[in-house]
């Protein structure tokens, strides 16, 4: 925080004798957002943008602020404005498919998601968080098959990733394989043993296939894990009242 304050106060005296330099209210804007202020670093961004419409990183900067204001089509449109002006800019895309996924625009953000990987092909960690993303937008879009596939290219870069093993799952769940899935929970619980998403989905499977005994089990673990999760204890008793209930059926 020090050191952003520095920065803020050595922008102010810049800008005291100096106010039309665009790169220096770019860098102020960035000082203000890491401090907390995105008001004030959104107009310093607006000013950057004044004198240099055509400042791409400007542009940039101002939709990340305008996601942390929850103001989401403004964002969107700055993104947009930063992808007409470099449209070869792999991490505007991916920021323009999150902010369109915020807004529950999935076809689009599928779009930018698949420029993104166009672009990208280096297959780093952009590369595979892109297709997790792809991934989550083809199973919001009901294509589980075909999420079921991004996830696998994912792994295949990233075997040891527990969050991609778990949205594999859930795009096998939700497309009527929950056998394959809980293979998919167990290899993101094996990863990360406090995952208590990935013993609440587990049990979910579970309850699925009938296994409602198992399933309480599963969600034991999520509670113990985190003892807030209002769901898991929901569906704990749902599935508790289902072995009750195979108990006292006649034989």
């Amino acid at each position: 925080l020090c050191r952003h304050k520095e920065a803020l106060s050595k922008y102010n005296r810049v800008l005291e004798i100096k106010p039309n330099i665009p790169q220096v209210w770019l860098r102020r804007g960035n000082a203000l957002r890491l401090l907390g202020f995105q008001e004030e670093a959104l107009t310093s961004y607006d000013k950057a943008i004044q004198l240099a419409p055509q400042f791409a990183e400007a542009w940039h900067s101002r939709g990340r602020v305008l996601e942390a204001l929850y103001r989401m089509e403004q964002a969107i449109d700055s993104y947009e404005q930063l992808l007409s002006l470099d449209p070869k800019f792999a991490q505007g895309w991916i920021a323009l498919g999150l902010a369109q996924r915020r807004e529950g625009f999935y076809e689009k953000a599928l779009e930018s998601f698949d420029r993104a990987l166009g672009l990208n092909t280096n297959q780093n960690a952009s590369h595979v968080e892109t297709l997790r993303h792809r991934g989550s937008m083809l199973r919001k879009l009901g294509r589980w098959e075909e999420s079921v596939q991004a996830y696998d290219q994912a792994i295949e870069l990233s075997p040891n990733a527990p969050l991609i093993w778990y949205s594999r799952g859930k795009s096998l769940d939700h497309g009527g394989k929950s056998e394959a899935a809980i293979e998919s929970y167990d290899r993101a619980i094996h990863l990360q043993p406090s995952f208590d998403r990935a013993w609440y989905k587990r049990g979910i499977a579970l309850s699925r296939m009938g296994l409602h005994l198992e399933a309480v089990h599963n969600y034991d673990k999520a509670l113990h894990i985190n003892p807030e999760f209002l769901d898991a204890a929901s569906r704990r008793r749902i599935a508790l009242q289902h072995t009750r209930g195979s108990r006292t059926k006649p034989q």
